[in-house]
């Protein structure tokens, strides 16, 4: 029994020998260095795809927000256009070229006053072709085309007394 005992020692010495000590334990070893890299390299690589998907994006909307923006700036300048006296023109606002026809959509018909006797103009109302394009750039280049309705008039009678009994 003592001679177990003593050859269970002996193994266990042989045993703890083989175990480094707990100074060979404290640091990273090469293969666990090399494990993070590629972990943070593999998160890197996603968020940076995730990046590069977001500024394409974030450049489209940018566009699409010029474009928009671009649109209104067109419509409310149109809107101070009378089509009888312009039936078709072209002006450039902001690095934009701004062009229109317009083609009478309705009968011309004199205009009546509130108290039902012929008033001073002639109305009729239009469609507007409109084509917005890069100022810089070619005819043929155009980043919109819009339709817009939009009222003509034409002053046919002077003013005559005012209600007030004024003349102009």
């Amino acid at each position: 029994m003592q001679r177990r005992v003593h050859l269970a020692r002996r193994l266990h010495l042989k045993a703890m020998k083989s175990i480094p000590s707990r100074k060979a334990l404290y640091g990273i070893s090469l293969l666990e260095t090399l494990a993070a890299l590629v972990i943070l390299s593999a998160g890197a690589t996603v968020m940076l795809t995730w990046f590069s998907q977001n500024a394409v994006t974030l450049n489209r909307l940018k566009e699409s927000e010029s474009l928009e923006q671009s649109r209104l700036e067109a419509l409310e300048y149109l809107r101070t256009v009378n089509p009888v006296e312009k039936p078709r023109g072209e002006v450039v606002i902001n690095q934009h070229r701004i062009a229109w026809t317009s083609r009478q959509s309705a009968e011309t018909v004199r205009a009546v006053t509130a108290l039902g006797s012929p008033g001073r103009y002639e109305v009729s109302l239009y469609e507007l072709d409109v084509r917005l394009s890069k100022a810089d750039a070619a005819a043929s280049n155009t980043l919109a085309r819009m339709s817009l309705p939009l009222a003509g008039y034409k002053l046919v009678a002077a003013s005559g007394n005012s209600m007030f009994g004024a003349t102009p």
